[in-house]
């Protein structure tokens, strides 16, 4: 708690330095560690926010509960800003497979996946999302890039279309 009255009052490396005093008499404490790995990916050190977590990465469980799901949506984030798209990738993709997940899971998981090369199915599981949401700009514009990148015009149109059809 004290930590975290620190991190309010724009004291973030105070906020840790107690977490880091806290986890190093318990190491096992996963709420001060989920709070540690936040503040330094907010600080913009993912390595930071990746050793605070790296503990109990080790017993995740997808499924389990859900302070796993926070910590594998976390993680998620960790490896996007360290650049490790294909640990970002099976991350998210446990979390998909718990059936909680949502469209941004499934956006994360298709841009990801066209940005790691893996364009066909990145196309085929962003068309699953925009098909459900025609309307949101974002999701088009995504999946418009990626049909255009390939050269498949008629389906650009197409979504293009769909996206323009919205009053």
């Amino acid at each position: 708690m004290v930590a975290q009255i620190a991190v309010n009052s724009g004291n973030e490396d105070t906020g840790a330095s107690i977490l880091n005093r806290l986890l190093s008499r318990n190491p096992k404490m996963v709420e001060a560690r989920l709070r540690l790995a936040n503040i330094r990916l907010k600080q913009n050190n993912p390595d930071e926010a990746l050793n605070a977590l790296q503990p109990i990465v080790n017993e995740l469980q997808p499924a389990k509960n859900a302070t796993d799901l926070e910590v594998a949506e976390l993680l998620a984030n960790i490896y996007i800003k360290l650049n490790r798209k294909d640990d970002a990738l099976n991350t998210l993709r446990k979390i998909d497979t718990v059936g909680k997940d949502g469209p941004d899971v499934r956006r994360a998981i298709a841009v990801l996946e066209i940005a790691a090369g893996q364009t066909e199915q990145g196309i085929k599981d962003l068309s699953l999302v925009v098909a459900k949401n025609p309307t949101d700009p974002q999701l088009s514009g995504i999946l418009i890039g990626a049909l255009v990148q390939t050269k498949r015009f008629p389906e650009a149109l197409a979504v293009s279309d769909r996206l323009g059809a919205d009053p």
